[in-house]
């Protein structure tokens, strides 16, 4: 036997009500009032709000009022009845928002969350008003989906285009206030745990509108500078892990809970397994979009330091094959002669963006072991030599005050670049700005992951020796600012690849009998030269002194 009746039975009323509008709006006045202590209650009285969130017959009564909504009648009414009908429907989203905190199993047994997303659609196929007693349901509706989905998501596949038609009411119709915004945003997080939901997400005609239209040019970026903090700190999540998802304050120095909240839904869409098949096909679809997503996924993967396994499968499933085609597409275009500004932008674009998610991600055993099932430091090795080989080493003449005011040019060779042609279409004179046709910072990038993988691993170090790799790094080892602090990371690099392996150390010695390589450079990697009594020329630790 039901502990509640009172409250039963109010909520029989409503369903009634609701089912079969009555002529005047006096009904809707008098159940109002019933309801209105009851919703107040379950705000301020745990134990009164576990009570009725426990009883199974309470939920199922809820749903059924949910389900009987009767928009077709009440629609034809005046503006003064569509309000009050859409208050009451509001009060009951409002007493199952409340409510749902203290238990989120039994309303998803019972299928509420569908229940509601099929209300508000009926509603808005008899309504286009989009009154704000409409939105203010319609966000009433957001917190209870939030509050019912927050433990667990049970999805039904073929609830994809309702959940899709329900997620679309506010692009382009509705004011995009924060009241609306951030539990779209907490709801939306909920349903991203469900696998299932973004694997059809992916694949629903409307995926572009909810995602980009909505999500990231309307929420993130009128709403967020979490793009612009991300990229300016490489903030790590581990703050995110321990902010509640209701903490919305915001600081100027940090991010705001609706910030972190969109952090937690970038990071699932762009490691999971269905974001390569759909970033791929926006790149030959929507170039505009796919760059921008592009950038997106580019600043969350190399902010973010706690990624799992499977996360680093599903980013390297894209990343790597974008890297792949631009790096085949570089080499080519360079086989041609001709420098191109409008086919070199969009390769660099891709090389430096792929190559910094490699760079950061490489930290980890399990994208290095990706790369190289892949076949990848061979490209990478065959990427890098391209670009040593077509590429023009730039230094920057400052005067005091540290302004630009003349560059000096040399090919890979240190051979001083006279072809004024060329010089003009890799540098601006105007501002002194290194065009793309110069692929800027994309070799530094290339030796900052061939480090990561040749780290203590002495297999990596034989292979990038094996693949001209070394002479490339070691070529380097020089101030570039195409390739700002590239001699920093050679210099690393060539630290990592002589560590422990004598083959990587004899070659070194060798090329430095040839004066091939510079002495400081070997300093500054902790080894020097050791001449024999027989001769011989070989590489030891630098003595301390």
């Amino acid at each position: 036997m039901s502990m509640i009746p009172g409250e039963l039975s109010v909520l029989k009323r409503f369903e009634d009500v609701l089912r079969a509008p009555p002529n005047s709006i006096e009904p809707f006045k008098q159940l109002l009032d019933e309801l209105n202590p009851i919703v107040i209650k379950t705000a301020q009285d745990q134990q009164y709000q576990a009570l009725l969130a426990s009883s199974l017959d309470m939920w199922k009564q809820l749903r059924d009022i949910v389900s009987t909504c009767n928009f077709s009648d009440a629609m034809t009414h005046d503006e003064e009845y569509h309000f009050w009908y859409l208050r009451c429907t509001r009060g009951i989203m409002l007493l199952i928002r409340n409510i749902s905190v203290a238990n989120h199993d039994l309303p998803q047994q019972v299928l509420i969350q569908n229940a509601i997303i099929r209300m508000f659609n009926t509603l808005t196929t008899h309504s286009n008003t989009h009154s704000d007693m409409e939105q203010a349901l319609f966000i009433a509706s957001l917190t209870a989906l939030h509050n019912v989905t927050k433990v667990s998501v049970i999805f039904d596949k073929t609830m994809i285009d309702p959940l899709v038609t329900f997620l679309e009411y506010p692009i382009g119709n509705v004011s995009l206030t924060f009241d609306l915004v951030f539990p779209y945003v907490l709801l939306f997080e909920n349903l991203l745990k469900n696998e299932e939901f973004l694997y059809y997400l992916f694949r629903h005609e409307s995926k572009n509108r909810i995602l980009f239209d909505f999500v990231i040019e309307e929420v993130a970026k009128n709403n967020s500078h979490m793009f612009e903090y991300l990229e300016q700190t490489k903030k790590s999540d581990e703050v995110a892990d321990n902010i509640s998802h209701e903490d919305d304050s915001a600081e100027n120095d940090e991010l705001s809970g609706m910030e972190l909240a969109l952090l937690r839904c970038f990071r699932k869409i762009i490691s999971h397994e269905s974001f390569a098949p759909y970033l791929l096909e926006l790149q030959m679809s929507s170039p505009s979009i796919f760059f921008k997503f592009l950038k997106i996924a580019q600043i969350i993967s190399t902010s973010i330091e706690n990624w799992d396994k499977y996360e680093l499968t599903g980013i390297m499933t894209w990343c790597f094959t974008i890297f792949e085609k631009a790096s085949k597409d570089t080499i080519e275009y360079f086989a041609t002669g001709e420098d191109d500004i409008r086919v070199a932008e969009p390769l660099h674009q891709n090389l430096t963006m792929t190559l910094d998610i490699m760079s950061s991600l490489s930290r980890y055993e399990h994208v290095q072991k990706y790369i190289n099932s892949y076949d990848g430091l061979a490209k990478l090795i065959e990427l890098l030599g391209a670009l040593q080989t077509n590429l023009i080493r730039i230094n920057f003449l400052k005067d005091a005050s540290g302004s630009v005011k003349n560059l000096k040019v040399s090919d890979s060779m240190g051979n001083k670049v006279v072809d004024q042609a060329k010089l003009d279409s890799r540098v601006d004179y105007a501002t002194f700005h290194i065009m793309a046709t110069n692929f800027p910072e994309c070799k530094l990038l290339l030796i900052e992951t061939l480090a990561n993988i040749c780290y203590k691993k002495k297999e990596m170090q034989d292979q990038i020796r094996t693949l001209h790799g070394l002479e490339l790094v070691l070529s380097n080892c020089v101030i570039d600012d195409n390739d700002p602090f590239i001699k920093e990371r050679s210099i690393v690099c060539i630290k990592f690849l002589l560590d422990g392996n004598e083959e990587n150390q004899k070659f070194v010695a060798s090329m430095e009998a040839k004066k091939a390589v510079d002495d400081e450079t070997l300093s500054q990697a902790g080894y020097e030269v050791d001449i024999g009594k027989d001769g011989g020329v070989k590489l030891q630790p630098k003595k301390s002194t």
